[in-house]
């Protein structure tokens, strides 16, 4: 696969207009917790309405990995949703799976050599670290004996990447849909066992 015929179609989710799915007969399709991205080839001339092609689309899903065009510059949680996204599409083969494959590991090399050289120390690393640094400033001006539990709202993939950081505090999880609530308070029970999780299903 030239690099031509890599094309890339984004929308933001905060865009009133984003849509839901894609057209095109294959393509890779990832969500963060900003945007939606399906990847796909075509040698057509013509492309999607809004969507990038060439080095263009090459340039910018490097600028995506490296967190270049989070709202926190330079977190690492939108590289992780990637690389989860592409295990996921490659465990079923498909010729697009083995075209983008070069692409791909060339990517993960462009990001992890941008990252090594010039975004060390920049961003906070990830969402969740950021969270858990203004918890632990804020605790430190709190009397000692007063402990408030963290309430996080909303099970999607923001709230996935938190999470974690906060397993060292009583979390309570707060959701409309109570069976991902469940689902969400298992997986992360199965992370730390001895973790405080309580759940607050009725958002009314």
């Amino acid at each position: 696969m030239n690099l031509e015929s890599l094309h890339v179609l984004h929308h933001l989710k905060s865009d009133p207009f984003c849509v839901e799915s894609f057209g095109a007969s294959e393509s890779f399709f990832i969500e963060t917790c900003q945007r939606k991205l399906w990847i796909y080839q075509t040698s057509a001339p013509e492309k999607a309405m809004g969507s990038l092609s060439g080095q263009e689309a090459y340039s910018f899903l490097l600028q995506v990995i490296t967190g270049l065009e989070s709202a926190v510059i330079g977190e690492t949680d939108v590289f992780g949703q990637f690389k989860e996204a592409w295990k996921g599409f490659v465990e079923k083969p498909s010729q697009l799976a083995k075209d983008l494959s070069p692409w791909v590991q060339k990517l993960y090399e462009d990001c992890k050599d941008i990252r090594s050289r010039f975004l060390l120390g920049i961003g906070g690393g990830s969402y969740g670290s950021l969270v858990r640094r203004f918890l632990r400033s804020h605790r430190e001006n709190m009397p000692e004996n007063i402990s408030e539990p963290v309430l996080l709202v909303g099970a999607g993939l923001l709230a996935q990447s938190v999470a974690p950081y906060l397993l060292e505090h009583e979390l309570v999880l707060a959701n409309r849909s109570f069976e991902k609530l469940i689902t969400f308070r298992t997986r992360l029970l199965e992370q730390n066992a001895q973790a405080r999780i309580g759940i607050a299903f009725d958002l009314e």
